[in-house]
């Protein structure tokens, strides 16, 4: 990427899911139907403060390059193209920090709910490392790719429903066991 702030984003994408063989600008917007409210607050916060900040040094730094004609002043109007520059290296650097957090933050959102991603997907839960490599990289390219491609990646699995009445559960006798009684909150 041609600047430092587009490097950070690009490796938090990259980092976040790719750890776990997902890619994430494929499953980001089916993972973020799942996240809590708590995190997703976050991550558009954290957006919106890239944003603001980017949008701030962007601001500062055509400023500066406008008011150079003030450098040739000798008087207190030559010091304004050097606070705009102060200005605008302070905002990018704020805004650097902050794509770092927010890569911390979608590092967690998949690490946390992959999974409920892929139960609401209807897809089997991994069992094994290996086994969710190869779904995620699977999946990924699922969404990613056309209509028949993306058929032919996924036909070798299959979905899981969850039971709309679960049996209850039977003693070793056949009988019915009364569910589990909660314990009292002290």
């Amino acid at each position: 990427m041609p600047t430092g702030l587009g490097n950070i984003l690009r490796k938090a994408e990259d980092d976040s899911g790719y750890r776990y063989g997902l890619s994430l600008p494929d499953i980001a917007p089916r993972l973020y139907a799942v996240l809590p409210e708590k995190i997703s607050k976050e991550i558009v916060r954290s957006l919106d403060l890239i944003e603001a900040g980017a949008a701030v040094s962007t601001a500062s730094s055509l400023a500066a390059l406008a008011s150079l004609p003030l450098l040739a002043r000798a008087d207190l109007w030559a010091v304004a193209p050097l606070i705009a520059i102060v200005l605008a290296i302070f905002a990018y650097s704020g805004t650097l920090r902050t794509a770092q957090g927010h890569g911390r933050l979608l590092a967690t959102a998949v690490d946390l709910y992959r999974f409920d991603m892929l139960a609401k997907l209807h897809y089997r839960l991994p069992t094994t490392v290996d086994e969710e490599w190869d779904f995620n990289v699977d999946l990924s390219n699922f969404f990613s790719y056309g209509d028949q491609l993306a058929r032919d990646i996924m036909s070798d699995y299959s979905y899981v429903h969850p039971e709309k009445n679960p049996e209850p559960p039977t003693s070793s006798d056949g009988a019915s066991s009364p569910p589990a009684k909660e314990q009292a909150a002290d």
